[in-house]
């Protein structure tokens, strides 16, 4: 783009923000050639010397703020006399510090329509606070204070410092359940306590937003003003407030403050609420800012699950091993599955694991279990053969008579017989 063509876009867009109040016309515009001035300061107490705003923080960016002014002035087009409202101020400003825009002697309506000349002093000043637009942590009086003795051409506008909307910050400690991605949405609102009394949920005077609530869901690293967030209606309201009496643009009044106020979270989700490894811890104090931490104890592992598969037995029939007798002749292996496991689990107060959820990982990877081999003999039994060369001698299951018996009378008839043939043998020589 060449740099007329930006230009031209960029005045464009300035001229399109200056007609809906966005683009100030305090000291952000050209220079002013009036002698009249809008000062800012923050405002003291009668009763004491102290200013409205923390003495800590001077000097330190309290955001930018954002009001227009009601005058009356001749209409250029018209020539006649007629009330209008400026465009918006939006003045960066820091606490404690007093500041002055100088006014302009011709000056548009809010809405860009109109030119005046002749302008009188400003008639009165009205705040529209855009916490998403305007980040700001003071409020002004919607008044105008001329102080004739000394300034008879400043206009004051009285400061307070309000409370700090924004969220410094989010932190997680731990790990987030992915089932419960998407499901971290988080309610934070304000309890109250005043000087002597017991805490209590805090309400806003202001008619838009009477529960001072914001929903975000809840990621780590996060920075957001309270301001900017929607309601569990899904409502902003918060981003638009008005100042005025006892509300809560004006909690911070450092000389006779008399409330103190805390932060509170929780989550929308039931099942996250209820489980028992999230916890969120609210940190810090209404002039700082506070830290929402979600601190969880869910942890992750992985690990393989083993299973033992059992081997069979098989038994065959052996013809050439005598019944009664077995032999293993392949011995059984066990089998096994793994599995690879995540688990996600906890420990408790008494630091014992509890389990969340078990998974599964990954395929099975499984060894076939190998069958052991019996054999078992089908043979009958062999006949038993005498022994010859047993001397012994049982007696006869038949006859009953003693085997040695027997013997004895084998040997007197051999020994009979022997002798008879020799007396036979003598009697023939």
């Amino acid at each position: 783009m060449s740099r007329r063509g930006g230009g031209l876009l960029v005045t464009l867009l300035a001229l399109a923000l200056t007609a809906i109040g966005i683009v100030a016309t305090g000291p952000n515009a050209a220079a002013a050639d009036g002698d009249t001035y809008i000062g800012l300061r923050w405002k003291t107490y009668a009763n004491d010397t102290g200013l409205a705003c923390n003495p800590e923080q001077a000097g330190q960016s309290a955001g930018q703020i954002a009001f227009y002014l009601t005058f009356e002035g001749k209409n250029k087009d018209t020539g006649k006399i007629e009330k209008f409202d400026s465009p918006y101020f939006t003045p960066e400003i820091k606490y404690c510090e007093d500041l002055k825009i100088p006014l302009k002697k011709e000056m548009k309506n809010v809405y860009g329509t109109a030119t005046y000349t002749d302008i009188s002093e400003p008639k009165e000043v009205t705040w529209y606070v855009d916490g998403e637009r305007f980040r700001a942590r003071a409020k002004g009086s919607a008044n105008l204070l001329n102080d004739n003795n000394n300034e008879k051409d400043t206009y004051w506008i009285s400061l307070v410092q309000q409370a700090n909307q924004d969220v410094n910050k989010t932190k997680l400690t731990g790990m987030i359940a992915p089932w419960h991605e998407g499901k971290l949405k988080v309610a934070a609102s304000y309890d109250v306590q005043k000087k002597g009394e017991e805490r209590k949920h805090y309400d806003s005077g202001n008619r838009k937003a009477p529960h001072f609530e914001g929903v975000f869901d809840f990621e780590a690293g996060q920075s957001f003003s309270m301001l900017t967030l929607p309601n569990r209606d899904g409502k902003k309201d918060l981003q638009r407030l008005t100042p005025g009496g006892n509300r809560f643009e004006i909690w911070n009044q450092y000389v006779g403050k008399n409330r103190d106020y805390f932060l509170k979270a929780q989550f929308l989700d039931p099942e996250v609420a209820a489980a028992p490894y999230y916890k969120l811890n609210v940190t810090g104090n209404d002039i700082k800012g506070w830290e929402i931490e979600l601190k969880s104890k869910l942890q992750k592992k992985e690990y393989q699950a083993k299973k033992t598969v059992p081997f069979k037995v098989e038994r065959r029939a052996n013809p050439k091993l005598a019944k009664g007798q077995e032999r293993i002749v392949q011995q059984g292996v066990m089998g096994s599955e793994v599995t690879p496991m995540l688990k996600y689990f906890y420990l408790d107060d008494n630091n014992a694991e509890q389990i969340v959820k078990e998974l599964a990982n990954g395929d099975t990877v499984k060894t076939a279990a190998k069958n052991q081999i019996v054999e078992y003999g089908t043979a009958e039994k062999a006949a038993v053969k005498p022994d010859n060369k047993d001397h012994a001698a049982p007696r006869l299951k038949d006859t009953g008579v003693s085997s040695w018996g027997v013997l004895a009378a084998s040997l007197a008839t051999l020994v009979g017989g022997s002798t008879l043939l020799l007396v036979r043998r003598h009697t023939v020589k």
